[in-house]
């Protein structure tokens, strides 16, 4: 890939936060009991445009570097979920994220992280499948996805499914499912309804 193409590519999906792949993180989401939420982020990111021209060309050029500093500061910042985002070079991005949202609004952060309610009130939290092609392409640029994800429900939430690491309760107002995220194969997912 050209520096060019490079360049016009990035500017082309600029406007959007799914060219940039979680690696290492801690993330919460948080219910209330009417059913708002909060979402947490806080850990690194790296933007697969730049992951795919380090693997191509071994390197960035500092104008690519530029590019990708440019992204962060004047694109990535205009949104006001991103509280921090420092660009630390080779396309990787420190990140705090925090998102407030109203009952039954859906999420989707980083095209990874995930809540949406159904018409049903079935509340699901889980992180975006992805597929063998896609976990072998990630493994191949060098690209790993670790980290926490804590999901904490009030206690008149009714849990319908669940494949956390550990859970607890803390003095019965709410409970904490955690996952520990070791490879591109942990798929984290929490359903529940909360009762009236």
């Amino acid at each position: 890939m050209s520096k060019n193409v490079f360049i016009t590519s990035l500017l082309a999906i600029s406007l959007l936060t799914g060219c940039l792949i979680p690696e290492s993180f801690n993330s919460e989401v948080t219910f209330k009991n009417d059913g708002a939420y909060t979402f947490q982020y806080s850990g690194t990111a790296v933007h697969g445009l730049a992951a795919m021209q380090i693997k191509k060309a071994g390197s960035l050029s500092s104008k690519e570097e530029k590019e990708l500093q440019k992204f962060g500061s004047e694109i990535l910042a205009k949104s006001p979920e991103f509280k921090k985002i420092e660009y630390q070079n080779n396309g990787r991005y420190t990140l705090n994220i925090d998102v407030d949202k109203k009952a039954g609004a859906p999420l989707k952060v980083l095209d990874t992280f995930n809540v949406y309610t159904d018409k049903n009130g079935l509340v699901s939290v889980y992180s975006s499948k992805m597929s063998d092609k896609t976990k072998a392409e990630l493994s191949q640029l060098g690209i790993s996805i670790k980290g926490t994800l804590i999901v904490k429900v009030p206690k008149n939430a009714e849990i319908i499914s669940q494949n956390a690491t550990n859970s607890s309760s803390f003095f019965g107002y709410y409970r904490s499912y955690t996952w520990k995220i070791t490879n591109l194969n942990d798929q984290p997912i929490l359903q529940f309804r909360l009762k009236k």
